[in-house]
């Protein structure tokens, strides 16, 4: 405290040092004091409502449930005590201690937060001058800005994640095509070393009381047909082989083709950085804009022309 004795210039040297400065210097002690007492009894009063509620302890005071002891004890709703205690279990002491001015509401939607968005909050606004409204419409601004983030950014994983399948489906379906063209080559291969096999007539060496000469020839011509048949058919599946070794070569030039496109086009890019980027770089702008705009009240119009285009065109876009 500053004793009336005591003499400590104010700022302003050419001020002088009244009585009615120390009152003001010793009030303004007092009241930094006071509410850093009110910080550091605020956290220990939601640990203190904590530990009675999970030890039940309100029971050794004849209290049969922790709601009445709320009530008949501190004069607190059950539902007000518990958002005390949400603050107790969200939030860590330094930082309850650190903000503990801003009030209970808006402690109790900072207590909603994880731990990045909190950081972020904290960091881009004041939570003291702001109201609980502004505070409210942040936070959804925030989460909204998240969601659409991690919106586009499963929506890049689903797709580079569709396009492996399909480069997995069409090296499988290139290794099947080259499988099977390998097995027609082996198969051509073997049907043009196929020896052709000839009918020759024995007649003339075939006793003639051996066999019936009619039935004979009848045998021979029958055998000749047979094998001028497997000739045909022979041809036929060497046509038929070449044939389908040509498709499956026009097949595999197509999935060589698509492989070659699929393996090549660019990934799905993560928009999460870069959004997060471009949108805190506008909002720390904004905020230097409208500081600058305080100070300089006549640039306010064209501020308010510049917010009313980003406006519409938000509009025009949605």
């Amino acid at each position: 405290m500053i004793e009336p004795a005591v003499r400590i210039p104010p700022a302003d040297e050419s001020k002088a040092v009244t009585d009615e400065y120390i009152k003001a210097v010793n009030l303004n002690r007092r009241i930094i004091t006071a509410a850093q007492l009110a910080q550091q009894s605020l956290y220990e009063m939601c640990m203190g409502f904590k530990e009675m509620r999970d030890s039940e302890l309100y029971k050794e005071l004849s209290y049969s449930n922790f709601g009445e002891y709320c009530e008949n004890e501190t004069g607190f709703k059950r539902s007000q005590v518990y958002n005390y205690i949400s603050i107790a279990e969200k939030l860590p002491q330094d930082f309850v201690q650190s903000i503990g001015q801003i009030g209970m509401t808006k402690m109790l939607l900072l207590s909603n937060l994880d731990e990045e968005e909190r950081a972020e909050i904290t960091q881009n606004t004041d939570l003291e001058s702001s109201t609980v409204r502004e505070l409210e419409q942040q936070i959804k601004q925030l989460r909204a800005e998240r969601d659409r983030a991690t919106a586009e950014k499963s929506a890049a994983e689903a797709e580079n994640a569709a396009r492996g399948d399909a480069v997995s489906a069409l090296e499988k379906a290139k290794r099947e095509l080259e499988n099977r063209i390998t097995t027609l080559e082996k198969n051509i291969k073997e049907l043009e070393n196929r020896p052709i096999e000839t009918a020759v007539e024995y007649v003339d060496r075939i006793p003639e009381d051996y066999i019936a000469k009619e039935a004979y020839e009848r045998t021979v011509r029958d055998y000749t047909a047979q094998l001028e048949q497997a000739d045909n058919d022979f041809l036929e599946e060497k046509r038929r082989a070449h044939s389908e070794k040509t498709e499956l070569e026009k097949q595999l030039a197509d999935v060589k083709q698509q492989l070659e496109a699929a393996k090549s086009a660019p990934a799905a890019p993560d928009t999460e950085g870069v959004f997060k980027a471009h949108f805190t770089n506008a909002y720390n702008a904004l905020n230097t804009l409208a500081e600058y705009v305080q100070k300089h009240s006549e640039f306010a119009p064209k501020v308010g022309a510049l917010m009313d285009n980003f406006t519409k065109s938000l509009e025009a876009i949605s």
